[in-house]
């Protein structure tokens, strides 16, 4: 149980240096934009100063959601399929569940803050402003289809759910003594009418209390 804390503790601090260490470049490559735009610099380079800040975005906001989650991965089941199914005791459950849902408002705050950058941006194209667009509108869709996950998922009688949706992928955390086959097909099922994300790309974390 300590070993657990200690790699989970390890991985958040990780985790927090690397999102730190985004953000500043986030917010360099903003300035950068200015100076280009002052300076006169040719088009081309603005081009690739606003390609780099959406890339930046991205990255945070995959790294965050599903590269950050404290988990402890066990090889899948023949019965599970290729849905991941992680099991793990966790002293305090509902922290853990306050943890994921705040390390996903975060990242959200984060990416959106930068994609706002580019939209407000003079020195960006029209066309990153135009992609920053869409990725926000996508953000919102996606908070949109998790909260539906989550209460779909609640209402069929488990305790506690968080949904983090991303780029096609999904993790599912469950709060649950043992999953049955059919109650992780019955999620997957689930998170594909609601997101169109499919099974291959769904990944139960399950924590029981």
């Amino acid at each position: 149980m300590n070993q657990n804390r200690k790699e989970t503790v390890t991985m958040e601090k990780e985790k927090n240096t690397f999102l730190v260490r985004v953000k500043e470049k986030t917010a360099g490559m903003g300035k950068k934009l200015n100076e280009l735009r002052k300076k006169g610099t040719a088009k081309q380079q603005v081009i690739v100063a606003t390609s780099i800040l959406m890339l930046v975005a991205a990255v945070y906001l995959n790294y965050a959601f599903f590269g950050g989650l404290p988990t402890n991965s066990e090889p899948d089941d023949a019965t599970i399929g290729q849905s991941a199914y992680v099991s793990g005791e966790v002293s305090q459950n509902e922290d853990y569940f306050s943890m994921v849902e705040l390390t996903r408002q975060k990242a959200r705050d984060e990416s959106m803050e930068v994609l706002q950058l580019v939209v407000d941006n003079e020195a960006s194209i029209q066309s990153a402003k135009d992609e920053a667009m869409q990725r926000i509108q996508q953000t919102a869709d996606e908070m949109q289809d998790e909260a539906n996950i989550e209460a779909l998922i609640v209402s069929k009688g488990f305790e506690n759910c968080v949904a983090v949706l991303s780029e096609g992928k999904a993790n599912i955390v469950v709060k649950s003594e043992g999953l049955l086959p059919n109650e992780i097909a019955q999620i997957k099922e689930i998170v594909y009418d609601q997101a169109g994300i499919v099974p291959a790309n769904v990944k139960i974390i399950e924590k029981n209390g």
